[in-house]
């Protein structure tokens, strides 16, 4: 899964590694969603992403939230 909400794109550019992948139910516990997190590393730090796919009968109506942050590397 590349993609989710229609063309929104889990991985950016060809820099960029899912590091993790996780299925997690939802608050009333009916439905799952699907949660990536996402680097994009270079010697000083980089991009981290969390994003969340709550998918819909229709892929091109499924909602994606993210959650950026940046992070520098420890010495």
């Amino acid at each position: 899964m590349l993609s989710c909400g229609g063309k929104s794109r889990i991985i950016e550019n060809d820099k960029e590694e899912i590091i993790n992948i996780e299925v997690k139910d939802l608050i009333d516990e009916i439905g799952k969603y699907v949660e990536f997190t996402v680097v994009e590393t270079d010697k000083k730090g980089g991009k981290y992403r969390i994003i969340n796919c709550f998918p819909s009968e229709e892929p091109q109506d499924s909602i994606i939230k993210v959650v950026k942050t940046n992070y520098k590397l420890s010495n």
